[in-house]
């Protein structure tokens, strides 16, 4: 007020001020061209050296490290080096030709000597290699050199020593730990502002006017959800959540990455947790991180997606068991079905003796971690699963 009225700007100082803060990004963006025109490397290698200074914001978390660029939501890895993900809801990577979903958790992606290293810390990640699906659970890692995964053609046991997850060491969750800096990003609510945030981004890179309003109603449809989940309101997140399937909010962008926290938050909710989780169903490649995520201990039953394949199929069979090794186990009815599932799934194979064999492996060792941790009602429900060791049925 004061300055008001002893100092009012003449509409001449006003206009001028007006075209300093316009021109001001323009000459940041400017300044950058020049610095990667000076020294000689494209601007994508500046932008990637900028973004690795500090963690970029998405829709369903961030990511800090050797990023090349963000196109049409996908972050783009540099050739060489390493990122860190936490993701509150989902995440999508891309690296040399592999497609990542990380989702609720702390993840760490490396690209050393053409390995590629996908370290699950604390939430699963899901790659795909061409049309091969690979999953890794929390605690978990994998790595790929690069080429071809071998395929069932190549027999039973080739194929999945070529996808299986291995242990994560302590030592790597615990410096990744430490690196994010935070408790798991799963637990954190996400904030309305998120939305508004991530549509300037995408005003940013110019695309029709009707996507922007689509994906602006998408994200205030899901802000919508998320006040009734946090009020812990289970009428107001039913009728929420009705008004966002019918808006088709759930199959948008934003709605495929915030999924994952939505359900997360849904906990104590058991209507709003199972729309929720049928919503996440809706793409086979979600359904197939539904088990993997934090929730699924706490869901009565779990959907599942009718578009699985042969090969999926396996992979879930195969992995479910490897997977379930957090404090909360999965529930009953979910080991139940996985169980219901396996004999329908064996004859379907030319050589069932070796799925079987590969699945008493598995079997075994969750059941010997099981005792080792006094789980005893997890090792007892895995132990009727077992199938025999000679020919016959599972």
């Amino acid at each position: 007020m004061v300055r008001k009225t002893h100092m009012t700007p003449t509409p001449a100082n006003t206009a001028r001020r007006h075209r300093h803060f316009v021109a001001a990004p323009l000459v940041l963006a400017g300044l950058m061209v020049a610095w990667g025109t000076v020294a000689g490397a494209p601007l994508a290698a500046v932008r990637a050296s900028v973004l690795a200074d500090a963690p970029l914001r998405l829709v369903g978390g961030s990511v800090q490290g050797d990023v090349v660029a963000v196109e049409e939501g996908i972050v783009r890895l540099a050739a060489t080096g390493s990122v860190l993900v936490r993701a509150d809801g989902a995440v999508d990577l891309e690296s040399a030709g592999v497609r990542l979903r990380a989702a609720s958790g702390i993840a760490r992606v490396t690209r050393s000597g053409g390995v590629l290293t996908v370290e699950a810390v604390s939430g699963p990640v899901l790659a795909r290699v061409a049309d091969d699906l690979v999953a890794v659970p929390a605690g978990m890692r994998w790595e790929w050199n690069g080429e071809a995964l071998a395929t069932l053609d190549d027999g039973l046991v080739a194929w999945w020593t070529a996808r299986r997850p291995q242990p994560l060491p302590a030592t790597r969750a615990v410096t990744a730990l430490a690196l994010s800096g935070a408790i798991l990003p799963s637990a954190l609510p996400l904030p309305r502002e998120t939305a508004a945030d991530d549509r300037w981004r995408a005003a940013m890179t110019l695309p029709s006017a009707y996507e922007r309003w689509q994906e602006q109603s998408a994200a205030d449809l899901l802000a919508d959800v998320e006040d009734a989940l946090l009020l812990r309101s289970a009428s107001g997140a039913s009728a929420a959540i009705l008004r966002a399937r019918e808006a088709g909010a759930f199959i948008s962008v934003v709605g495929r990455a915030r999924l994952p926290a939505l359900l997360n938050q849904s906990d104590g909710l058991p209507a709003a947790a199972l729309a929720l989780a049928a919503e996440q169903a809706q793409s086979s490649d979600d359904a197939f991180l539904l088990p993997l995520l934090p929730i699924a201990s706490h869901l009565a039953f779990l959907p599942t997606s009718a578009d699985f394949s042969l090969e999926d199929s396996l992979l879930g069979a195969l992995l479910l068991p490897v997977a379930d090794r957090g404090r909360e186990a999965l529930p009953a009815s979910t080991v139940q079905a996985w169980s219901d599932g396996l004999r329908p799934l064996s004859d379907s194979l030319d050589q069932p003796e070796v799925f079987r064999s590969l699945l008493r492996m598995e079997l075994n060792a969750v059941i010997v971690e099981a005792g080792r941790n006094g789980w005893v009602e997890r090792a007892e429900r895995y132990g009727k699963a077992m199938p025999p060791d000679k020919e016959g049925e599972i």
